[in-house]
C-alpha cells in the first residue's frame, strides 16, 4: 500500500491539485495539517475549494494550527462568513458551510496502526525539531512513526537503539532528506515531516520546491518527492 503524505499548503488549492495529478496511483492520502489559511481574504487563497478536494480524494486530514484558528473564527461570530471583507471578488462567501462541517470534524492527532498522523509532537507541541520525551511519547504508545507538520522543512529523525536520538542534531541527512531516495523506516522510532506543498521560503524552505512523502507500508520505506509546477 502506498500513502501520500502532506500539508501547509494554506489554502494554495493550485498546488494542491498537483499533488493529486502527479500521485494519481497511490493507495490513500494523509494532511498533517494547515491545509487552510486561518485568514483567507486575499483572491490567492481558495480555502472552500481546498476542502472540496481533500474530500473528493477521502484524505485522514487532522488539525493544524490554522484550522483551529479559522474554526476559532467561524464559531465565535455566525456571520463571519458573509461579510463583506470575506468574500471573494466574484461577492460569493469565501467560507461555504461545508467547510466548517469539515472542520469541526477533524482532531488533532490520528492513530493510524503503527502511524501517528499530527500537525504536532505526540505531546501536542508544534515541533521543528524532536526532543527525547517526544521519541519516548511516540513509543509509549506503541506508534512507530509519527509525520508532523507546522515547520514547512522536510525532515526524518530516527532513534534507535544503534542510533541515540541526540545523533539527529549531527546528522545533516536528518534536516536536509535526498529526493527520490527510499529511506528504511522498518524498525526504529522515526518522525517524519514531508515539507510543504507551496514554493518554500526563508528561514524554513532555502528557496526549495514543494514536497510531500511516499510512505510504501509494504516495504516499509519512506521517499520524499518533488512537487513539480509548484
Amino acid at each position: 500500500m502506498k500513502i501520500a503524505v502532506f500539508g501547509d499548503m494554506n489554502s494554495n488549492h493550485r498546488v494542491l491539485g498537483l499533488l493529486f495529478e502527479q500521485t494519481a496511483g497511490v493507495d490513500a492520502y494523509y494532511c498533517d495539517g494547515d491545509v487552510v489559511h486561518h485568514n483567507s481574504s486575499n483572491g490567492a487563497r481558495w480555502t472552500d475549494e481546498c476542502i472540496g478536494l481533500l474530500i473528493a480524494h477521502n484524505v485522514i486530514s487532522v488539525n493544524g494550527n490554522h484550522e483551529k484558528s479559522l474554526l476559532g473564527r467561524l464559531q465565535k461570530d455566525p456571520l463571519y462568513m458573509q461579510n463583506e471583507g470575506y468574500l471573494r471578488k466574484d461577492g460569493i462567501p469565501r467560507y461555504s458551510e461545508t467547510t466548517r462541517e469539515f472542520l469541526l470534524g477533524l482532531n488533532d492527532q490520528k492513530d493510524i496502526g503503527e502511524v501517528l498522523l499530527a500537525h504536532e509532537s505526540a505531546l501536542g507541541r508544534l515541533m521543528v525539531f524532536p526532543r527525547r520525551d517526544e521519541f519516548e511519547e511516540l513509543r509509549r504508545r506503541g506508534k512507530r512513526m509519527l509525520f508532523f507538520g507546522h515547520s514547512h522543512r522536510r525532515m526524518h529523525f530516527v532513534w534507535d537503539e544503534k542510533f541515540p536520538w541526540w545523533m539527529n542534531y549531527f546528522e545533516r541527512e536528518r534536516f536536509f532528506p535526498r529526493f527520490d531516495v527510499g529511506y528504511d523506516v522498518s524498525k526504529g522510532l522515526h518522525m517524519i515531516n514531508p515539507g510543504n506543498l507551496e514554493m518554500a521560503r526563508p528561514p524554513f524552505g532555502f528557496y526549495e520546491c514543494g514536497s510531500y512523502v511516499i510512505y510504501d507500508d509494504n516495504r516499509k520505506t519512506i521517499t520524499f518527492k518533488k512537487l513539480m509546477g509548484a
